[in-house]
């Protein structure tokens, strides 16, 4: 979240499911998102409401008609619908990596040139970053990746091949 890591401390029974007095199931997005004071939180949307701009959804309650906190106090009707992402092992294994394709002004000789990285700004702490390196060159271009979690990573690159 904002490219960068927060603690999250365990909470229960933190968020409240609307009541349904419609003629029609409707559903409730249960997510988290980051306090003013810098701390992540949970809530929960109105009835078929919006998820709020910044939030990450972790589930979704679907309320069954003319379900109200007076007939079903314990949500036993209510389904809730994990809907979070998992990444099993994070920060330690990343499944998918965030690349972005570089093509070159020109096209090279061949793929044995060398592209030096430096980043100059990033939205998260500076550890968050993690290493930049490019993949996959080929004489028209290369693919950069980044290893870190921070977002909106800007870089400088320099690419300089031995022939020119």
């Amino acid at each position: 979240m904002n490219g960068r890591e927060y603690p999250v401390a365990n909470q229960t029974n933190t968020a409240s499911v609307a009541s349904n007095t419609t003629e029609k199931s409707g559903v409730v997005i249960i997510y988290m998102f980051l306090t003013e004071a810098g701390i992540i939180d949970v809530a929960a949307t109105t009835l078929n409401g919006p998820l709020p701009e910044g939030a990450i959804e972790l589930a979704r309650a679907t309320v069954p008609a003319g379900n109200t906190e007076e007939n079903d106090p314990y949500l036993s009707k209510v389904t809730i619908t994990d809907s979070a992402r998992r990444e099993p092992g994070w920060p330690n294994i990343q499944k998918s990596p965030a690349t972005v394709s570089v093509p070159l002004n020109r096209t090279l000789p061949d793929a044995e040139y060398l592209v030096n990285v430096e980043v100059v700004g990033s939205t998260g702490g500076r550890l968050q970053n993690g290493d930049v390196y490019a993949t996959d060159k080929l004489k028209n271009g290369f693919k950069l990746t980044t290893s870190g979690t921070a977002d909106s990573v800007d870089v400088r690159l320099l690419v300089s091949h031995p022939a020119m």
